[in-house]
């Protein structure tokens, strides 16, 4: 019954011209049942990171550090990065990572 169900409603997702895009199981799966909106500390590369929402956290990370969303090409060993915008912090964490 629920493979049928997940059958149809992948089904009418790509009829009407999206795809799913699976949320990571490996990153952070401690806090896959952590509820929504409850502060909590985890480690991100090696230091302690406050977050404030676990699923908007990983869904930042999966973007950030899985998909690569501001991975871009470079002749310089420490580019100028201006980071305007501000959620998590996640992108400083990546930057500082990739350019150290």
């Amino acid at each position: 019954m629920l493979t049928k169900l997940k059958s149809i409603v992948h089904g009418s997702i790509s009829a009407a011209g999206y795809s799913l895009v699976k949320d990571s199981a490996e990153a952070f799966p401690e806090l896959v049942d952590v509820p929504r909106y409850q502060q909590c500390v985890i480690r991100l590369e090696g230091h302690a990171f406050k977050i404030a929402d676990a699923m908007s956290f990983r869904h930042s990370y999966a973007e950030i550090f899985e998909q690569r969303i501001y991975e871009f090409e470079t002749s310089k060993a420490n580019p100028r990065i201006v980071d305007c915008g501000s959620n998590y912090g996640t992108s400083v964490v990546y930057f500082k990572t990739r350019y150290p």
